[in-house]
C-alpha cells in the first residue's frame, strides 16, 4: 500500500510539475522529491540540497523575498506563498511558486515542509491570454472608432443634405401658401408645411444625437453642457451641472468616451429612474478627468444589472464599461443614499504606450 501511494505521489507530482520538500532546520538538511530535483535540473548525485545551495540557484532579484518569506514562517509558524525564479545549470530561468508551512506535529521540532510548482506553462498561458486580450481590445477600439466616424458622416449628411432639402421644402410650401387664396387648398399646404417642419426637427435631433457638433467644435465641457440642456429641459428634470479645471480640448478618444458615458447615463436616468433632479460634475484633478452623475430616482439592483450586461441583455451598460476601459479609464455604478444611483467614470488625462501614466 505504501509503495502504491508513493508511486501515485510521484506520478501526480510529475503531471502537475509540483515538487515537494522537507527541511530539518537544526541540521540544515533539505529533502527533495524526484520532481523537485527535475524542476531544478539537478540530481541527488550532483547536488545536496541546503538552504544556502537553494538560494544560490534563485535569481538574485528574488533572493530577498524568498528569504523573508522563510524567516517569517520560522518566526510566526504561519505558512507562506512566494513566487521566485530559479536559474538552472543550462542558463535557463524558470518561474516557480513556492509554498511552505511549519511542521506542527507533536514531538517534531524545527521542521518545515512545502512545495515548488513550475509556473512556466501557466506564465505562457497568461502571456498568450494577455496578448489575446490586447488584440481584442484593439479590435474593439477600432470598431468604436469606425462607428464614431460613421456617426459623424451620417450626422453631417442628415444635417447638410436631408436637413437642407427639408428646409427648402418648408420654405417652398410657405412661399406657395402666400400665393394661394383657396382656403381648403391652403389648409392642405399648411398641413404639409407642418409635416415638413416636424421632419426637419426630427432630422436635426437625429443628427445631434449621432454626433453633436459641440463635441468637435467646442470640446467636452461644452458638449456635456449642451447634452444636459437638450435632454433634461425637454423632460422636466432639474439638472445641476458643475465643472472645475477642465481643459478646452482633451485627447479625442477621452472626449468621445466621456461624452458617450454621460449620454447613456442621462438617457437611463430620464427613461427609467423617475428622478426629479440630476447632478452632473465634470472635474480635472491630479491628472485625472472625473465624470460623476447622480440622481434621486428609484435606483436599481447594480449586481443584477451587471449580470444582465455580461449576458448581453443590457448593451448600454456594457458599452459604457467597454468605452471607459478602451480609454484607459474606470467606471463604477452604485446605489445612492438615500435614493437613486451614482455613476462615476474616471480617465487619465495622458496615456503612454496605450496605458495610463
Amino acid at each position: 500500500m505504501t509503495l502504491d501511494f508513493e508511486k501515485h505521489l510521484r506520478l501526480t507530482q510529475d503531471l502537475t510539475r509540483v515538487g515537494s520538500w522537507e527541511w530539518d532546520i537544526g541540521r540544515d538538511r533539505l529533502t527533495w522529491s524526484d520532481e523537485h530535483y527535475r524542476i531544478f535540473d539537478v540530481t541527488p548525485e550532483t547536488f545536496t540540497p541546503t538552504l544556502r545551495g537553494l538560494l544560490e540557484r534563485v535569481h538574485p532579484d528574488d533572493v530577498s523575498a524568498l528569504e523573508s518569506a522563510v524567516a517569517l514562517c520560522r518566526a510566526t509558524h504561519e505558512s507562506f506563498t512566494c513566487e521566485y525564479r530559479v536559474m538552472r545549470p543550462d542558463s535557463t530561468t524558470i518561474p516557480l511558486l513556492g509554498r511552505g508551512a511549519w511542521d506542527a506535529t507533536p514531538g517534531v521540532a524545527g521542521r518545515m515542509y512545502g512545495t515548488a510548482q513550475d509556473l512556466t506553462e501557466r506564465k505562457r498561458a497568461d502571456e498568450a491570454l494577455l496578448i489575446a486580450n490586447r488584440r481584442a481590445q484593439g479590435l474593439a477600439g477600432r470598431v468604436l472608432q469606425v462607428q464614431e466616424t460613421e456617426r459623424r458622416r451620417i450626422a453631417h449628411e442628415l444635417h447638410d443634405e436631408i436637413g437642407q432639402a427639408l428646409t427648402a421644402v418648408k420654405i417652398g410650401l410657405q412661399r406657395l401658401r402666400r400665393k394661394i387664396t383657396d382656403a381648403a387648398f391652403g389648409a392642405d399646404i399648411d398641413d404639409c408645411a407642418t409635416i415638413a417642419a416636424r421632419a426637419l426637427d426630427q432630422v436635426r435631433g437625429l443628427s445631434l444625437n449621432l454626433r453633436p457638433p459641440h463635441l468637435d467644435d467646442l470640446g467636452l465641457e461644452a458638449a456635456i453642457g449642451w447634452l444636459i440642456r437638450h435632454q433634461c429641459d425637454a423632460s422636466g428634470v432639474a439638472a445641476h451641472f458643475h465643472t472645475h479645471g477642465v481643459p478646452r480640448r482633451l485627447r479625442p478618444e477621452l472626449e468621445i468616451a466621456c461624452f458617450r458615458v454621460a449620454q447613456e447615463t442621462l438617457t437611463n436616468v430620464l427613461r427609467h429612474a423617475g428622478a426629479e433632479d440630476v447632478w452632473v460634475q465634470l472635474c480635472c484633478r491630479d491628472g485625472t478627468l472625473e465624470l460623476t452623475i447622480e440622481d434621486n430616482g428609484t435606483g436599481f439592483d447594480v449586481a443584477q444589472a451587471h449580470a444582465r450586461a455580461v449576458g448581453g441583455a443590457s448593451l448600454g451598460l456594457l458599452g459604457m464599461h467597454e468605452r471607459t476601459l478602451l480609454a484607459a479609464g474606470r467606471i463604477s455604478i452604485a446605489r445612492r443614499t438615500p435614493a437613486g444611483t451614482a455613476v462615476t467614470a474616471s480617465f487619465p488625462l495622458a496615456v503612454q504606450g496605450g496605458r495610463a501614466e
